[in-house]
């Protein structure tokens, strides 16, 4: 272990630089809501409004014939989203689709690396998928950031805003960051909450496709102010 002798160095400047940060953010909160209560109609107190979580569904995706219409009904109603990629639909609970799938995403190198998952790691399904979504994300990053930018973009000159994106691409989720937020989703929802399209087997193993933010992006909002930030 070539980090022995700074480990516990290297611990106390992280959660040092982790309190401060946290720190900051609950200043900024403070700030925005003393703003909020002095000034009920400014831009801090609609921040405050917003719902802290909402789900809204186009209505054409729930309208009869639409490819998944039940399942897109389901996720409006029952106000949780989730993202089930179209090579996880195909392969279902399948072991050998599981492993061609992989091998297409090429989340794995070959047939001995998916051997050594099975036979020495012992990787459980819910492993797999979690692989393949790790590397699918992987593989969407950058589109999906050049996207947002875009749309960012369009909205602060229609809107006249002062957003600066960030200077270089965030990285997706890694495999061990999925794991663990697979595992609050199955204490969270339970593993028997069923989906219209998708076995009970495959909903049992597909907690991954809670979790939204295996890609990632954020703003800085500038401003001389915090309202012209907010």
């Amino acid at each position: 272990d070539n980090r022995h002798s700074y480990r516990d160095a290297f611990r106390q400047v992280a959660s040092e630089m982790l309190s401060k940060y946290g720190r900051e953010c609950s200043r900024m909160r403070e700030i925005i809501r003393v703003k909020a209560d002095f000034e009920p109609h400014g831009a801090c107190a609609r921040l405050t409004q917003l719902p802290e979580d909402e789900v809204l569904i186009p209505q054409h995706w729930m309208a009869q014939g639409y490819e998944d219409f039940e399942f897109w009904r389901q996720v409006q109603e029952r106000r949780k989203l989730r993202y089930d990629p179209p090579w996880a639909r195909e392969v279902d609970v399948s072991p050998s689709r599981v492993v061609v799938a992989l091998l297409r995403l090429e989340a794995v190198k070959d047939l001995e690396e998916c051997a050594e998952l099975n036979q020495v790691y012992h990787a459980s399904l819910s492993e797999l998928f979690a692989r393949g979504y790790v590397q699918y994300a992987k593989l969407c990053n950058q589109a999906f950031q050049d996207k947002l930018k875009h749309v960012a973009l369009r909205c602060a000159v229609r809107e006249g805003l002062n957003v600066e994106p960030p200077d270089k691409t965030v990285s997706h989720k890694k495999l061990k960051r999925v794991m663990e937020k697979c595992a609050e989703a199955q204490q969270e929802l339970g593993r028997d909450l069923q989906w219209a399209g998708r076995s009970k087997e495959y909903a049992y193993y597909s907690h991954a496709f809670y979790i939204l933010d295996a890609v990632r992006l954020s703003f800085t909002c500038k401003g001389r102010t915090t309202e012209e930030q907010v």
